[in-house]
């Protein structure tokens, strides 16, 4: 769900808004958040690549980079929403379906973290076996 929704959803929209648009494409966006959506096209599939090889820190980065464009959009775009409530629902950038998102992440990030880092404590070299367990090294027969 993570890969798919970074992917095809963050990297692909901040993309086309990018190659579309150029750098005006959020000149609507306050300074900071207007370099960080550019930013996306960039950590969007970073965060994709570490989520594919399980790395724990991916849920973690997953986190923030979906609380700092969720806080961005909802900052860029709050004039149209105190406005019409309409447009919250039918914009074009989404907020409901990044707000229910940013939420299944924050809820499932440290578990996920964690599950990750256990399969590493298992693996550990990166080799798809688990590690056998040593072996006790004292003599049981004396």
């Amino acid at each position: 769900m993570y890969a798919i929704d970074f992917a095809a959803v963050g990297a692909w929209n901040h993309l086309h808004d990018l190659l579309t648009s150029g750098l005006d494409a959020y000149s609507y966006a306050p300074h900071p958040f207007r370099e960080y959506f550019y930013t996306l096209v960039v950590l969007d599939p970073v965060v994709v690549v570490l989520i594919v090889l399980r790395r724990p820190i991916a849920p973690i980065l997953a986190a923030g980079v979906v609380a700092v464009d969720l806080l961005g959009n909802w900052i860029s775009d709050w004039q149209h929403y105190h406005n019409d409530l309409g447009w919250l629902v039918g914009n074009k950038g989404g907020l409901i379906q990044l707000t229910a998102f940013a939420v299944f992440v924050f809820a499932t990030a440290a578990p996920l973290r964690r599950s990750f880092a256990h399969r590493l404590a298992l693996v550990g070299d990166g080799s798809t076996r688990p590690r056998r367990a040593r072996a006790d090294r004292r003599c049981q027969f004396r």
